[in-house]
C-alpha cells in the first residue's frame, strides 16, 4: 500500500475516533446531568443546624446523593410557600420579613442555585389562600398570585414578570386566572409519565397514602391523625418515587419512599417537598 493512502486512512480513524468519543461525552454529560436532577429535592425547612422551633424557615435543597442541604434564601426572610418553575431553573416563593408574624407576604424569586434574587410582587401583599405553591405559567416567564393593595381589603388576581416589569392586574376570567384557580385543589398528584397518581385521603377509617398504578388502588403508607400534614405528595421525575411530609415528635420530616411504600430516606425538620424538574430533551 503506497504511504499516502496509509497515512490517510490513518487519518480517517483517528478523526471517526475522536468524533465518537465526542459523542459518547457528551451522552454521558447529559445522562449524568439529568441523573443529578433527579437527585434534588427543594422544600421549606430549618436552616442546617436549627431547630425547627427556631423558626428560621428557609427554601433548602437536598442532594439525594450527597446528603448535602443547602439554603436558598435570604436569612431576612422567613420562607412560607415555594414552587419550582416547569423549567427548573428558578423557584418562586412566598415569604415575609422576619419579626412580626403580621408581617406583610410578598412574592419572590431565585434562580435554582439562589443567586438572582428579585421581588415579584412589588408593593402588593400577597395572600396565601391554600397550602397550594405558588403557580407558573407553562413558559416558566410568569407568576400568578392573589394580592391585594396597601390599605385596601379587595384582593385581585395578578401576573408577575421575571424581567423587573410592575405586576400585571388580571381579570378573574383570564385564562392565566382560571389555570391558578383549577390547581388549588387537584384531586390526585398525577406522575411526570402521566399514568400514575398518588393522593393523601382517608379510607376504611384510617388515613394514608395512596397511588393509583394502571387503574388499582393502594394504599402504601398508613398516617395516624396526628402526624397528618397539609402537604401534597410528590413524584420524582422519573415516577418511581413519592416525597411526603409527616408530623413526628410534633417536626415536619419529609420520607421519600418507593411506589410500594418502603422508605428509602428521610430529610429532617422540613415540608413541601418538591423534585427538580427534568426537562425531556
Amino acid at each position: 500500500m503506497p504511504p499516502t493512502h496509509f497515512f490517510m486512512r490513518l487519518i480517517t480513524r483517528i478523526t471517526y475516533f475522536f468524533l465518537i468519543t465526542s459523542l459518547l461525552c457528551a451522552v454521558i454529560v447529559t445522562l449524568l446531568a439529568q441523573t443529578q436532577s433527579d437527585e434534588i429535592i427543594a422544600y421549606i425547612g430549618a436552616r442546617p443546624n436549627q431547630a425547627w422551633l427556631d423558626y428560621q424557615f428557609a427554601v433548602n435543597v437536598y442532594d439525594a446523593r450527597t446528603r448535602l442541604i443547602v439554603p436558598l434564601t435570604d436569612q431576612s426572610l422567613q420562607a412560607q410557600l415555594f414552587n419550582w418553575s416547569p423549567n427548573g431553573e428558578y423557584i418562586g416563593f412566598l415569604a415575609r420579613t422576619h419579626g412580626a408574624i403580621t408581617n406583610p407576604s410578598s412574592l419572590y424569586v431565585i434562580r435554582h442555585d439562589g443567586h438572582e434574587p428579585r421581588l415579584i410582587s412589588g408593593d402588593l401583599i400577597v395572600i396565601i389562600t391554600t397550602e397550594r405553591p405558588p403557580y407558573w405559567t407553562l413558559d416558566s416567564q410568569n407568576m400568578i398570585f392573589q394580592a391585594q393593595q396597601t390599605g385596601a381589603n379587595i384582593v385581585q388576581f395578578y401576573r408577575g414578570w421575571l424581567d423587573g416589569r410592575p405586576p400585571e392586574l388580571l381579570d378573574l376570567s383570564a385564562p392565566q386566572a382560571q389555570d391558578y384557580i383549577q390547581n388549588l385543589f387537584p384531586p390526585y398528584q398525577t406522575a411526570p409519565n402521566g399514568i400514575f397518581q398518588a393522593q393523601v385521603d382517608y379510607r376504611d377509617n384510617q388515613w394514608g397514602l395512596f397511588v393509583v398504578i394502571r387503574g388499582i388502588r393502594t394504599k402504601i403508607h398508613p398516617l395516624a391523625a396526628e402526624e397528618m400534614m397539609p402537604d401534597a405528595p410528590d413524584w420524582s421525575p422519573d415516577s418511581t418515587r413519592i416525597a411526603l411530609s409527616q408530623r413526628e415528635g410534633g417536626v415536619p420530616m419529609i420520607w421519600v419512599m418507593s411506589l410500594t411504600g418502603e422508605k428509602l430516606f428521610r430529610i429532617e425538620r422540613g415540608r413541601y417537598p418538591l423534585w427538580k424538574p427534568v426537562l425531556e430533551g
